[in-house]
C-alpha cells in the first residue's frame, strides 16, 4: 500500500497495513490524500459506510507506531438538511508524540 511510505511510516507498519480491511486502506489513502475532508465526503469516495469504524481499525495499526487518524468538528459547523447541528466531522492523520 503506497500510503506507508508517504506518510514515512516504519517497514514494520507497512507490512501490517495490508492486513487491515480494504474499506479501511481506502479511507487510509484518501484521507492522507485529501486531509480535512468531512465524513460524508470520505463515505462516498471510498464506498464505506462507517467511516469512524474503518478509522478506528486503522488506528490499531497506526497507533503502534505513533501515527493516528483523527476527526475534529468543523468550524463553522455544518448542519443536515433539516437545519439541525450535523454529527460529521473532518479526518485527518497526525502523528503522536
Amino acid at each position: 500500500m503506497s500510503i506507508s511510505n508517504q506518510l514515512g511510516l516504519p517497514e514494520a507498519v507497512q507490512k501490517t497495513l495490508p492486513h487491515v480491511s480494504p474499506q479501511a486502506q481506502r479511507v487510509l489513502s484518501f484521507i492522507q490524500a485529501h486531509p480535512g475532508q468531512l465524513t460524508s465526503t470520505v463515505a462516498q469516495e471510498c464506498a464505506v459506510g462507517n467511516v469512524s469504524d474503518a478509522c478506528s481499525k486503522i488506528n490499531l495499526v497506526l497507533s503502534k507506531h505513533g501515527w493516528v487518524v483523527v476527526a475534529t468538528q468543523p468550524h463553522p459547523l455544518t448542519k443536515n438538511r433539516f437545519g439541525e447541528r450535523s454529527q460529521q466531522h473532518r479526518w485527518s492523520i497526525e502523528r503522536v508524540r
